[in-house]
């Protein structure tokens, strides 16, 4: 396996990371000052969080990208803007190796919470933020290095409100911000796919009954080969790439309470369509229960029932297109729901070309 050539420095991830994040900051290398961060709870059964920090919005980098490019999952890496290359050194806090690719871990200048970094595959590659089959590989050979079980990795594409086009992912440590795990982990799943060997992908699917976007769920035992769940997430993120649809990604740890590595997948409409006066973003962390807000005022305000109605009108893939891509992408993960999955999915599985397994018999599977 390629998890197996991991450099020495990642068997200490969490340590090394955090203690190079306090570095950076008793060193005056961040912007802003992530203890100062204020959270709530949002009353209502999702458990949804919300965050202010008076200095993010107004500190953050601003010159990364123009207007037009939020428009676009492709993207042309442009080296006129600000990219990883331009970062102080004093910004950069280790070199490390995984799924035999090298890269370097940043310390993210405007972090949402303590031990907030960024995770950027092949710098000098200077590559646009497009994912490839390599970093996700590179991701997941990071994350399962890591020790602690708080340890979570998030990537936004262009249009889902990168604000980088560098090829990077994020990594956070939840009991910073007070979360064991983020909101949307918890929410309600329907299986669509079992794996019947080490081998397989089991995948699910949230729909808005249970959280309020609409999300993929590709998952392996702690025991299985990181790589086959990489090789499963790829073939969906091509066909996301292929539609131009934006996505966010979520990567969450197994651990001893719950033996099991996932990525949670939300295929969304564009950051465009979000509306103006939604008061916060539609990234990774807010389409997974962290809001953080741009002003106290919403901070105050927002409920769960305006949270859920501005997502599900501007950011949620609608359901057609969620089903269309269920039936015809060629990752066949099976039909549209309905009601009688369960004994559908009953019938023995056989593995198909992206390691998903086809739990329903060859007549009833798209064409």
């Amino acid at each position: 396996s390629k998890y197996e050539q991991v450099d020495f420095l990642m068997a200490a991830l969490d340590t090394l990371v955090l203690e190079g994040f306090q570095r950076a900051q008793d060193q005056a290398v961040l912007r802003t000052d992530p203890r100062q961060a204020e959270r709530r709870a949002v009353e209502g059964r999702l458990g949804v969080v919300c965050q202010i920090n008076d200095e993010h919005f107004a500190k953050k980098r601003h010159d990364a990208l123009g207007e037009s490019v939020q428009q676009h999952v492709h993207m042309p890496f442009d080296s006129a803007r600000f990219n990883f290359t331009k970062i102080r050194k004093d910004e950069k806090l280790l070199d490390l190796e995984a799924a035999s690719q090298d890269g370097v871990i940043l310390a993210n200048v405007s972090p949402l919470s303590v031990g907030h970094v960024l995770l950027v595959p092949r710098p000098a590659r200077l590559e646009p933020q497009l994912l490839t089959r390599e970093a996700v590989s590179f991701a997941l050979g990071a994350l399962v290095q890591a020790r602690r079980p708080d340890c979570r990795l998030v990537f936004n594409s262009m249009a889902g409100f990168a604000s980088v086009n560098h090829l990077h992912f994020h990594i956070l440590w939840l009991e910073h911000i007070g979360l064991e795990r983020f909101p949307v982990e918890s929410a309600e799943k329907r299986i669509l796919s079992l794996a019947q060997a080490e081998d397989e992908v089991t995948m699910e699917v949230i729909e808005h009954d249970h959280w309020y976007v609409r999300c993929f769920v590709l998952s392996i035992g702690s025991k299985a080969d990181p790589e086959v769940l990489a090789r499963s997430v790829f073939g969906l993120i091509s066909e996301l790439q292929a539609r131009n649809l934006p996505h966010n990604l979520l990567f969450a740890p197994a651990s001893a309470q719950d033996a099991v590595l996932r990525c949670f997948i939300f295929a969304r409409k564009g950051n465009a369509q979000l509306r103006g006066d939604a008061g916060f973003n539609a990234a990774a962390c807010e389409l997974s229960g962290l809001i953080v807000c741009h002003h106290r005022a919403v901070f105050e305000a927002l409920d769960e029932d305006r949270l859920c109605a501005i997502f599900a009108d501007d950011v949620s893939l609608p359901q057609a297109d969620f089903q269309d891509l269920l039936q015809s992408a060629p990752w066949k993960v099976g039909p549209p729901l309905f009601d009688d999955w369960e004994d559908a999915a009953s019938e023995n599985a056989s593995e198909d070309s992206w390691g998903l397994p086809s739990t329903l018999p060859e007549e009833l599977r798209p064409k």
